[in-house]
């Protein structure tokens, strides 16, 4: 959340310990990967162009893809 975002996505994961944050624009190509140390996750998005993203938050047995929204 948020989702549409501005500055900031802040990620909450409650089920098992997540191992990396990936942020990938809508061609695949890496703009962010970040390990996570905690399950509570701030990632700044306030240098990106607007636009529509893939985020992807990895665990040690899968993975979580969600779209995401970065305004202006």
């Amino acid at each position: 959340y948020p989702n549409p975002a501005d500055d900031v996505i802040n990620i909450e994961v409650f089920r098992e310990k997540a191992k990396r944050v990936v942020l990938l624009d809508l061609l695949g190509r890496e703009i962010m990967n970040t390990p996570v140390a905690d399950n509570s996750i701030a990632l700044s998005v306030n240098e990106l162009p607007p636009g529509n993203y893939m985020l992807k938050v990895k665990f040690a047995y899968g993975e979580i893809v969600k779209r995401i929204v970065v305004n202006r």
